[in-house]
């Protein structure tokens, strides 16, 4: 759409909860299906869009009362910066440009307007932090649907999250609700979780000698990577995935893995108190939200803020702490073929 009045173009997205409005003066950078279509990535699973890092971006209409909005102002004249406040971000420069650069990289295309690191994604999780009392963990989550529980694997990049939700899935049967970020808030309905992204990038080396089966089950057709020397190749997780979208008040089961791939040693630890459990579920939702980004390496951004947020955010951890049931909360240290033994 177009606004007459300004020369811009607009469009509306829901990110889970959170609203958010787009605008630019080039209609070409609002509408990137290779970052948002959910039938494009699901016919070709790719490492960098949108979509691997959140369940969907759904179309809404655009008005004057969204949760935030991005502004994209592209033109070759214009200085490249990114100026950001609680709910308005201002992206300039030969954005376009950048684009076409980032086609050259794969993995580059993760830190882009809508790459899985993106700048929307970034924002999302803060709108959706300020506006619905929503936390976005880095967490890989499966579903024991009879048992009504949840098993939420939190650990930043490379901890063995990926190691733990194969095992879950191909060996013990869970469904997969999230392969990168969890979220949870309350509602009216109580604890509520909101599916995640399915797709997930793995290394090469655990599809092919950890979980061979993995092939078969989730229907891969090809181990072959988007280039040349990279190391992993995305996967599509929809054939394993939970039934619903929204799940009300599983038992939670908090899971701090530390996978080591050779080794043979297992040690299962429970997490000691309920505060140390708040701090470090505290410190992993601030994490996309506070980690600084360079943007097409050239535009940096660290944290959007917004008044109170770390006690916000710390007062939101306690709560879930407090008020969900948790049979339990642990940390493991294990090698890749066992790291779910010594977990009920």
């Amino acid at each position: 759409m177009t606004n007459s009045n300004t020369s811009l173009h607009y469009r509306g997205l829901k990110v889970v909860q959170a609203r958010i409005g787009l605008l630019s003066n080039n209609p070409s950078l609002l509408d990137m299906p290779a970052y948002l279509d959910a039938d494009l990535q699901e016919a070709t699973p790719r490492i960098w869009p949108f979509l691997n890092s959140l369940h969907r971006a759904e179309d809404i209409p655009f008005d004057q009362s969204m949760d935030g909005y991005i502004y994209v102002l592209d033109s070759k004249d214009a200085l490249p910066e990114i100026v950001a406040t609680s709910d308005r971000i201002v992206v300039a420069g030969d954005i376009s440009g950048y684009e076409r650069e980032s086609d050259l990289n794969p993995s580059a295309k993760r830190w882009t307007l809508y790459g899985n690191g993106g700048i929307l994604a970034k924002f999302a999780y803060t709108l959706m932090e300020r506006r619905y009392d929503l936390l976005s963990f880095h967490a890989t989550s499966m579903y024991d649907e009879g048992r009504n529980e949840m098993y939420i694997i939190v650990g930043p990049s490379g901890a063995g999250k990926t190691v733990m939700m194969l095992e879950g899935c191909l060996r013990r049967g869970y469904q997969i609700f999230a392969t990168e970020m969890t979220h949870v808030s309350f509602t009216d309905k109580g604890l509520t979780l909101y599916k995640g992204s399915l797709y997930d990038n793995i290394r090469l080396e655990t599809v092919s000698e950890i979980f061979p089966e993995i092939r078969e089950v989730l229907g891969i057709k090809s181990t072959k990577p988007e280039k040349a020397g990279e190391a992993k190749i995305c996967v599509s997780f929809a054939p394993v995935q939970t039934r619903d979208d929204v799940i009300y008040n599983p038992r939670i089961n908090w899971l701090f893995p530390r996978i080591e791939s050779e080794s043979t040693k297992i040690i299962v630890a429970d997490v000691k108190s309920e505060s140390s459990l708040a701090k470090m579920l505290y410190e992993n939702a601030s994490e996309n939200i506070l980690r600084p980004r360079i943007y097409y390496n050239r535009l940096a951004l660290s944290l959007i803020d917004y008044p109170n947020s770390a006690p916000h955010r710390m007062q939101l951890c306690q709560r879930l702490v407090r008020e969900a049931v948790a049979p339990q909360a642990k940390s493991i240290f294990a090698g890749a073929k066992n790291s779910l033994q010594g977990i009920n």
